[in-house]
């Protein structure tokens, strides 16, 4: 009877540790970026170009509400004022890439106090200007563990033509 209450014991405390390490800090992720099939049969003989930026707090503002036209007008001083992942999709190498989550910029970006991660891509067409996520070509995702459904240590991203989704569940802040 002991036995089975101390292994019933056991178990608690493992389990309260396991969800007590999915909290509101920041944390690496594995990112997976793919392409729908209709954006990657369109890329012809270009590239898309997609970058992945970790953002703190204080910056968040700034990246929020930043044209993502001048942002890939070549000259633009943003992609380069911050480290930046940079995936190149083309029609050679149209298959889901990876950011591993044991990557050195991971390391970077927790240290310079990162909450958030933008995935920005400069979509085919004419497209508006718009703030945060209403803009097609910047999805901004939380990197939290308590915010994603599965912690698993993944996100998924799929980029469309009509703009970036996420393909990984999110929670509600609240």
């Amino acid at each position: 009877m002991i036995k089975q209450t101390m292994s019933l014991m056991f178990l608690a405390v493992l389990a309260i540790l396991t969800v007590g390490c999915c909290g509101k800090e920041p944390r690496k992720y594995n990112v997976t970026v793919s392409l729908d099939d209709e954006m990657r049969q369109s890329l012809g003989t270009r590239k898309l170009e997609v970058h992945l930026v970790g953002i703190n707090e204080k910056e968040n503002q700034r990246w929020e509400n930043y044209s993502m036209t001048k942002y890939w007008q070549p000259g633009d001083n943003l992609p380069n004022s911050v480290p930046t992942y940079k995936m190149i999709f083309d029609p050679n190498h149209s298959a889901p890439q990876t950011l591993s989550k044991n990557d050195k910029i991971w390391d970077t970006w927790l240290k310079d106090g990162a909450n958030r991660l933008y995935v920005l891509t400069l979509l085919p067409g004419m497209v508006s200007d718009a703030d945060g996520d209403k803009d097609p070509r910047r999805q901004i995702e939380p990197l939290a563990c308590y915010r994603w459904l599965k912690h698993d240590g993944n996100i998924e991203i799929k980029i469309q033509k009509t703009g970036i989704t996420t393909v990984s569940q999110l929670r509600s802040e609240h």
